[in-house]
């Protein structure tokens, strides 16, 4: 019988690979479906509810789809401006989103389908990348799995999902490789352009990459491709006649390269900036110097797991490192897990041994060159092909490539690298990040890795022992299944699915009552003020997109919030929020400070408001609540059952409907929603009101200019007022409205119907 060559370089096949590739992302799927608790808790739940980036990420599946994020959200202005540069960068990510929605109808749960795609499709990308290069089925394979469980995907998650959609980094680098090994014929205008399906592939690959990980990917390729270009000279000067050829062929194809991509940027970006000059307002988000460095690699972080897995000494490790070692944050998302630890190191062995020659072209003559030319044209003298078809030949290549690149990315990203430096020089601070280079990283490592095993198993297959063959490919699977394991955190990623489905459910059933009074196309104003792109960042428990919640649990209904800093209509909404005195608020300091943010990375926080979340313990706050100095709180232990939307106030509520109520002005009273219907909640005391009086000189005021504006709702996220601020300012516009007026039996959210 023949023997076959199991080291043999397996050509691609749509009949095989396919199936495998449509077979390795269902596994990466489910398991992931399961691994972040799905099958237990169901899709309906967000996997993630925190008004951080994630209500950004919510709101976009609307905006995606309904297309009306104009006319709802920053409700003044009737021709938004939608988010900032940076989110018309995410093309692709729109159309997955759509389709997501389309298929589920239910904004929880195409997000959720988005996320769990984003494994699947980043696997799937990288096992087809890996086939291309040359990697056999078993490997590319395995470096698939082992890619789409990245632990730079599981800490991202919906979060930055923008940056968890990871499957065009693998296209990215592939065209670096094609780049790299390159015939002369690779992207060479002429008849036969399209015959080459590298060049067709090229196109789309530069036409989508560039609506793809919200700027930054496309930033990475073009560094990598004019890394690729780097390393072709350095490997042309050693290898003596035709270099010249070589050389300007590399040029070429790099300048088609970054020219498409830079073209498709532009054309990406261009409608917004021009609508931006016509209307004003912020072109990016702030931005310090500070962040340059601040968000850069740190090789440590590569080594160090996102999680513990129950480990007791790792989790010290981790929580120590944490704590103790500064600018630790998002680029915690660089662990490389097991296989990529060792592709690393893997990369850095080879760059020791081997000289910057490695990997050098053959050339052959010139009439030889002519025979299979796809074109009519005369060939150049020296023309540059590929090595030789060996085994050892195609690892070379392939270690010197991964290897160069992996060396390149550290010396240009890591916390005081060449990049940094460059853009703090030219004042390019807008883009940071430089951490989120680890996913190409990872890539690389991955293919350094299979690479090597794949020439090890060679190298015993020669040696003719079929017991050790068996007993390497079972090693293998093991430190791959280990290390797929391993990549899947235990801590860290997965979250409380039940609290969040109970948090989004009653956010929707809240904003669901407000369509119902309001009716449709009302305008709501909200509170309170925040800017929007990314305003001052956290107040107390409110988040910075919070106020979203909105928009994105509403079909009919206009929000306040949204409006593009530094338009009138923003400037409108804030003065008018600082109208409320701060005494009751808190938050005119906060509404100053939003267009204000220092360059050195710092805010002056001195008036910002204390309490929830800024790091006063209960017991604080409970003597700061029974402190006889302050003239505000006198007399308030029996107000303190009036915090209106509380459980507390169900025994207060019942005294009132069964008649303490009549004897009250309706001003006095504070209202909640229990099943649907209003109830009054408590009745405030007599010894409040002098204090309101002094401290709500400006509600009033405020009230007219909202009404004026032509908003008939008003609603309050509690969250960014402390717990006297709070009920200050409630009672301020129970006391100013008069009448029944309507407040969320919500701990966060309350609404006020401001309608006649």
């Amino acid at each position: 019988m023949k023997k076959t060559n199991r080291t043999a370089p397996e050509s691609w096949s749509f009949r095989i690979d396919l199936p495998l590739a449509f077979i390795l992302g269902a596994v990466l799927y489910l398991t992931v479906y399961i691994a972040l608790g799905f099958a237990k808790y169901g899709m309906t739940a967000p996997y993630f509810y925190a008004g951080v980036d994630d209500f950004s990420e919510y709101a976009g599946v609307l905006d995606d789809t309904y297309h009306d994020w104009d006319e709802r959200v920053g409700a003044l202005n009737t021709d938004h401006i939608i988010g900032s540069a940076a989110t018309r960068l995410l093309g692709v990510e729109r159309v997955v989103t759509a389709f997501c929605y389309l298929l589920t109808h239910h904004v929880a749960k195409a997000m959720n389908l988005r996320l769990l795609l984003c494994f699947a499709l980043t696997g799937v990308s990288a096992f087809v990348v890996l086939r291309v290069i040359s990697l056999r089925r078993f490997y590319a394979f395995a470096g698939g799995l082992l890619y789409g469980l990245a632990p730079y995907i599981f800490y991202r998650h919906v979060e930055h999902i923008c940056l968890s959609a990871a499957y065009f980094v693998p296209l990215g680098l592939l065209l670096c490789w094609w780049a790299y090994t390159s015939d002369g014929t690779y992207l060479k205008p002429g008849k036969g352009f399209f015959r080459d399906p590298r060049n067709i592939v090229t196109l789309i690959a530069c036409a989508l990459i560039p609506n793809n990980g919200v700027g930054y990917y496309p930033f990475f390729v073009c560094f990598f491709l004019a890394t690729t270009f780097f390393l072709i000279i350095l490997r042309e000067c050693r290898s003596g006649e035709g270099a010249k050829h070589a050389i300007l062929a590399a040029l070429r194809v790099l300048l088609i390269q970054v020219g498409i991509i830079a073209l498709f940027l532009i054309i990406a970006v261009m409608p917004y900036l021009l609508q931006l000059r016509t209307m004003g307002g912020n072109v990016l988000t702030s931005r310090e110097y500070w962040d340059l460095e601040g968000y850069s690699l740190k090789i440590t972080l590569m080594f160090l797991p996102i999680s513990s897995h129950g480990i007791p000494v790792l989790g010290e490790i981790i929580k120590d490192y944490y704590v103790n070692m500064p600018l630790v944050n998002e680029n915690a998302s660089e662990y490389l897990g097991i296989c990529g630890i060792l592709g690393l190191l893997t990369c850095m062995c080879y760059l020791m041994r081997v000289p910057m020659g490695a990997g050098r072209r053959e050339t052959v003559p010139v009439a030889e060159a002519e025979k299979d030319s796809e074109t009519k044209k005369a060939a150049p003298k020296k023309r540059v092909v590929q090595a030789a078809g060996t085994e050892d030949a195609m690892y070379e290549k392939i270690a010197h490539f991964t290897s160069a690149s992996v060396l390149m990315g550290l010396l240009f990203f890591t916390v005081g690298g060449a990049v940094s430096f460059l853009f703090f020089v030219l004042k390019l601070y807008y883009l940071r990040g430089f951490n989120r280079i680890s996913i190409y990283m990872l890539f690389l490592c991955i293919l350094a890795l299979m690479n090597f095993l794949q020439k090890w198993e060679g190298t015993v297959l020669r040696k003719g022992n079929a017991r050790k063959h068996k007993v390497f490919l079972g090693c293998v699977c093991a430190l791959v299944l280990v290390s797929a394991l391993e990549q899947i955190p235990t801590t860290g990623a997965p979250v409380n699915l039940t609290a969040n489905k109970t948090a989004y459910e009653s956010d929707a059933s809240f904003v669901g009552q407000m369509e119902k009074i309001l009716g449709e196309g009302a305008m709501v104003y909200q509170l309170p003020y925040h800017g929007y792109p990314e305003g001052v960042g956290k107040v107390n428990d409110m988040e910075n997109y919070h106020l979203l919640a909105g928009y994105m649990h509403s079909k009919t209904l206009r929000w306040s919030f949204g409006e593009i800093k530094g338009t009138e209509e923003d400037e409108w909404c804030m003065k008018t929020a600082s109208l409320l005195d701060p005494a009751i608020t808190g938050y005119a300091s906060v509404s100053q400070l939003t267009h204000s943010r220092e360059s050195t990375g710092e805010m002056i926080v001195e008036n910002l408001p204390s309490g929830k979340g800024s790091g006063e313990s209960e017991e604080d706050a409970d003597a700061d609540r029974k402190d006889g100095d302050s003239e505000e709180d006198t007399g308030d232990d029996a107000d303190a059952d009036d915090d209106a939307g509380s459980d507390e106030n169900a025994d207060s509520a019942d005294a009132a409907k069964d008649g303490d109520a009549d004897e009250t002005d309706d001003a006095d009273q504070i209202y909640m929603i229990v099943d649907g219907r209003i109830t009054v909640a408590g009745t405030a005391g007599e010894e409040w009101k002098e204090e309101v009086d002094d401290a709500t000189a400006g509600t009033r005021e405020f009230l007219e200019e909202v009404r004026g504006a032509g908003f008939t709702g008003l609603y309050i996220d509690s969250r960014a007022y402390t717990e006297r601020q709070l009920r200050y300012l409630l009672r301020a516009l129970n006391r100013e409205l008069g009448g029944p007026r309507l407040i969320s039996n919500n701990r966060n959210l309350y609404f006020y119907d401001l309608r006649p």
